[in-house]
This record gives C-alpha cells, structure tokens and sequence, in this order.
C-alpha cells in the first residue's frame, strides 16, 4: 500500500497507461463515383470521396474531401486529335496532429514519461475550481495529454486545386506531337488555441497563420518512333521543353500570451502582436531530348539529355546539363533469334550498364 500523488491510499501496481489512454479510434471512408461514354468519341469521369478519421488519440480527428472530374474527347480527321482535361478539388481539415520531439505539448512523451504506479486515468478530471490544469507534479510544466485535448486546440485546413489538360495530334502511324498544361495551387489556414490553466502559459496563447502554394508546368513534346526502320534496326526520338513557374507565400501572427484569458483575438496580448511574413518564386525553364535505338528487340541503346535554366542559381551559373547513356542486351533472346538453344531452367537473361551525370 502506497499514497498517491491524490494522498489516497492504493495498493502499489504497474499501470497500462498507454493502453488507458489511447482509444478505439473510427475511420470511414465513402466513394461515389458516376461514368458515361457522352458520345462515341467523348466520355467522361467524376468521382467524391469523403474520409473522417476519428483518431485513436483523443481529441486528434481528419476529415478530407476529394472530387474529382475528367473529360477525354477524340475529334479531328480520322480522330487523330485528343483532349483530356482533368479537374480535382481536395479540401482536408485536421484536428490536434500529434506533435513529435522534445516539447512539452508532445502526449506521447508525457505519456511515456509517467510513472507505472500513476494511473492516467485519475488524470481524466483535468482541471481543478481555478480553471487550473491538474498534474500530479504540481510545479511541472509537462501538460496533461486529457487537458491538451480539450485545451491546447490546434487546427489546419487546405484547400487544393489541382488542374491539368493536355492537346495531343498523331500526325501518322510514327509520329506526334502533346502539348501539356498543369498547375497545383494551394492554401494553408492554420489557428492555435492555448486556453488559461496550464503552469508555462496561466493566460493562454493564440496565433493565426496562411501559407500559399502555386506551381504552374507549360510543356511540349514530339515523339517519333517506328521499328525496322533500316533493316532490323528501330528507333524513337523525343525532343519537348517545359515552362515551371512556383511561387509560395505566407504570415503567421502571435498574439503571445493572452491579457485577457480565453479571448483569443491577436490584439489581446500582453503584448504587441508578432508577424513574419515571407515570399518566395522560382523559375526553371527546361529542353531535353532522348534517343532510343534497339536491334532485333534484344540490342538496346537509350541516350538522353536535358538543360535546365534556373532562376534560383545567378545568372553565371544558370543553365547546368546533365546527359544519359544506357544500353542492354537480352542475350537468351539473342540466342533464340540467331538459332541457339537454350536450357530449360533459363528462361531470361539481360546484362544492362548505365551513365549519369
């Protein structure tokens, strides 16, 4: 028999604070999706997905919500000409992420860090007539994991576009030519809320923050391929450049600690609010082609280059090129087709080398 951190008198055991404390957590996820061929040359796909996550941990929950759209068409003399056009929207909302490292809002470090003979259930009732946070180390600055679920509330949500459409001709049976267009924007709101009670923040904290994301890729690609070209040898080359254009922006503002406990508003604290903003844009503009050679469909040689052109170096060192080579040979097909013969347990045989720079 001990006393506990209480002054009760309890028999003297190991507790499972870590199976106490974590929950049954919940996760549904629901799909719609709807198809229909419009016409003979045109069909189109939408979808919905809705996740809710009710974590294991308590007070931590995800919900996400993904639609979705695409459009394919075929038009043009002898439909040579194709459009796909694909539209996406993701919103996610999420509640108390669990914070990892050395800090003290982290519940799994307090969690572990409790003694086998403290329940954590005698923890449950978390603040005291004050509006304290009760620990059973009273001069502790750890934070009650029951307390921080209701009191330390920490939430972000993202909206994300995502859009892409592509125009693609086959000129004829070995030769076409795509141009790409895409752009991935997103934004980020994020809000803390410290409430009164705990030892290191009596008065509370607030803070609010927003990032921004936008990338934009422009790009064109001729292809021409075709086998036996002399003989048995066969090729394909591929010739395109891109356009990348990526901007990001953010603030965040603190309140600090709170004059007024729980009015959580940035001019409420005890001092002036703080802000950082920052800003940031780059630009890569890039060509690359590539050549493929092959003889018979077992001799393989592949050689390719780029050259990237990029805002973020100075204007000495802009451009930097980086070239390939490969080459393989599938030598059991190489036998076959030059009328060897091989054993039963060998079945396929390839040496492959490669260069990079």
């Amino acid at each position: 028999i001990l006393e506990n951190w209480q002054g009760i008198n309890e028999p003297y055991a190991a507790r499972d604070n870590i199976k106490n404390y974590f929950r049954g957590g919940v996760n549904q996820t629901h799909n719609l999706s709807f198809q229909q061929q419009v016409s003979e040359d045109m069909s189109m796909y939408s979808s919905l997905s809705y996740v809710d996550d009710d974590s294991n941990i308590p007070g931590a929950t995800l919900e996400k919500l993904n639609l979705s759209t695409r459009a394919v068409a075929k038009f043009g003399p002898n439909k040579s000409w194709t459009t796909d056009i694909k539209v996406q929207y993701i919103n996610t909302k999420a509640e108390n992420r669990p914070l990892n490292g050395n800090n003290l809002n982290n519940v799994f470090g307090n969690i572990v860090g409790l003694p086998r003979t403290v329940d954590i259930n005698s923890l449950r009732d978390h603040t005291d007539e004050n509006g304290n946070m009760i620990w059973y180390l009273p001069n502790s600055n750890a934070i009650n994991p029951y307390w921080a679920a209701e009191k330390n509330m920490r939430v972000g949500t993202r909206d994300r576009f995502l859009l892409n459409a592509s125009l693609k001709n086959q000129i004829n049976d070995w030769l076409s030519v795509e141009l790409k267009g895409g752009a991935d924007l997103y934004t980020n709101n994020t809000e803390s809320k410290l409430y009164a009670g705990s030892r290191s923040n009596p008065n509370g904290t607030y803070s609010l923050g927003k990032n921004t994301f936008i990338e934009k890729n422009f790009s064109a690609l001729a292809v021409a391929s075709k086998d036996n070209l002399f003989g048995k040898f066969g090729g394909t080359v591929s010739i395109g450049g891109n356009l990348m254009h990526q901007r990001r922006s953010g603030i965040h503002s603190s309140a600090g600690q709170l004059e007024v406990p729980d009015l959580f508003e940035l001019n409420n604290g005890v001092n002036r609010p703080t802000v950082t903003q920052n800003f940031s844009e780059k630009k890569i503009n890039s060509v690359y082609g590539m050549l493929q050679l092959n003889y018979d469909g077992y001799l393989f040689v592949d050689i390719t280059g780029r050259n990237d052109w990029s805002s973020a170096l100075s204007k000495s060192n802009r451009s930097f090129f980086y070239p390939s080579f490969s080459t393989s040979l599938v030598f059991t097909d190489m036998i076959r087709k030059n009328g060897g013969s091989l054993p039963k347990w060998v079945s396929f045989g390839k040496i492959r080398g490669s260069y990079a720079t």
